[in-house]
């Protein structure tokens, strides 16, 4: 019977705790991975860290460079390590992988130290595209293949989010900003002094108020206390308004960053300009419906 040995990929490229979270990210970046797992200093594996994870992580490290600035210091923010030994049948593999967040499961020796991972891709690579398997084996695997099938389309699902996550963040073309719990701005990206007509770092120290035009200003600290209080917040259409005093219609999606207790940092918020055609969709759908649309 084969077992997880069998279908790992041994040596995974894996990062030690101390590293910085600079380098790591140019790792993700280089070596096009989504997750990776964490070592400790004893070689011990602390968790998987994703790509979204390290998003979270370098904005905290931003708000906070010295007490973040070592991958060690976001455990927190890693997914559980779901780990099998490398004996493990192929059955018990697809079990541990139903069960991970990451639809990894790592693959640890007798001593308990990692020797590879193991992926849905890995899965059905081994299921689907190894001639040399007896028929006797493709029986056996019948079961395990079917749910490799939904592990890979559920991976696909995952790493295209990841990829417009990843997007949005590292190399994106839409406006960010984030804000402490007062709304005063700490982070404002390239994209949303253009659009907004400010020299770089410019928006650095305002407030929401002067993101919003007067009669908005209001309903955008509700939003923020609604971010703080349930975690994220969607304003379909709202605006924004430039240093010159003209308006910029935008679609807003904002989380929340937290601390290792829990506590709340600051909003991380992405803005794109809402379009003619998206803009007229939604009036048609507001007034087809008889609603009016609330600004935030």
């Amino acid at each position: 019977m084969n077992q997880a040995k069998d279908v790992m990929t041994a040596q995974p490229l894996t990062i030690p705790s101390s590293t910085e979270l600079k380098d790591t990210i140019e790792l993700f970046m280089t070596s096009s991975i989504h997750c990776a797992p964490v070592l400790d200093a004893n070689g011990d594996v602390m968790g998987l860290l994703t790509d979204v994870s390290l998003v979270k992580a370098s904005l905290r490290r931003y708000l906070d460079p010295e007490k973040h600035e070592k991958v060690a210091h976001h455990q927190d923010l890693m997914e559980p390590a779901m780990t099998v030994e490398e004996d493990e049948s192929l059955q018990g593999v697809v079990k541990a992988m139903l069960k991970s967040s990451t639809h990894r499961v790592v693959v640890l020796n007798k001593q308990r130290r990692l020797i590879g991972i193991i992926s849905p891709k890995d899965m059905v690579r081994f299921v689907m595209g190894e001639q040399k398997m007896s028929t006797d084996l493709r029986t056996e695997l019948e079961t395990v293949r079917q749910e490799s099938q939904k592990l890979a389309k559920e991976l696909e699902d995952v790493k295209n989010n990841l990829d417009r996550y990843r997007k949005l963040f590292l190399d994106t073309p839409h406006m960010m900003h984030s804000v402490d719990a007062t709304g005063t701005i700490l982070l404002a990206n390239k994209k949303i002094h253009e659009v907004l007509g400010y020299n770089p770092g410019e928006l650095i120290g305002k407030t929401l108020r002067e993101l919003y035009p007067p009669e908005i200003q209001t309903e955008a600290m509700r939003g923020l206390q609604r971010i703080i209080e349930s975690g994220k917040y969607h304003v379909p259409m709202t605006e924004l308004i430039r240093k010159d005093g003209e308006r910029v219609r935008v679609d807003i999606a904002s989380s929340s960053l937290k601390d290792a207790k829990g506590k709340f940092m600051s909003t991380i918020s992405i803005s794109r300009i809402v379009d003619s055609a998206t803009l007229l969709k939604a009036l048609d759908s507001a007034i087809g419906s008889g609603g009016t649309s609330v600004h935030g």
